[in-house]
């Protein structure tokens, strides 16, 4: 399980922003399980291949889950929002916010970019 955790932990800049929930957790933990409930059900059901129907199956796993996976969520919310982002992804992540920022004014004529920031605030 351990593994799993690790191998779940939040690897984006949405968890840089908020804390995780219940059903974040979850579907990051099981998101395989899930995925195979989902076609499970689709089969079953014969249902086409929509959005809406991918996520109320994955409502349906969330509302079935055992004591045990639900232990096993609350631990991995607790431990993610403790530590959030791990530091090789804060790195990643300021890293692309210089490179949108450099890449924004180099499409500004060099005559115009004080005037474009100056606007701006």
């Amino acid at each position: 399980m351990e593994e799993r955790k690790a191998v779940a932990c939040p690897k984006t800049a949405l968890f840089d922003k908020k804390e995780c929930n219940e059903w974040d957790v979850t579907q990051k933990l099981f998101k395989k399980k899930i995925n195979n409930y989902y076609k499970a059900e689709k089969a079953r059901k014969e249902l086409g291949d929509f959005i809406k129907h991918r996520m109320g199956h994955a409502r349906e796993w969330f509302k079935k889950m055992t004591a045990e996976q639900e232990k096993d969520v609350k631990d991995a919310m607790e431990k993610w929002n403790k530590e959030g982002v791990p530091k090789k992804i804060q790195t990643v992540i300021i890293l692309r916010k210089s490179l949108k920022t450099f890449w924004r004014n180099l499409s500004y004529p060099i005559h115009l970019r004080g005037q474009k920031e100056n606007n701006l605030r």
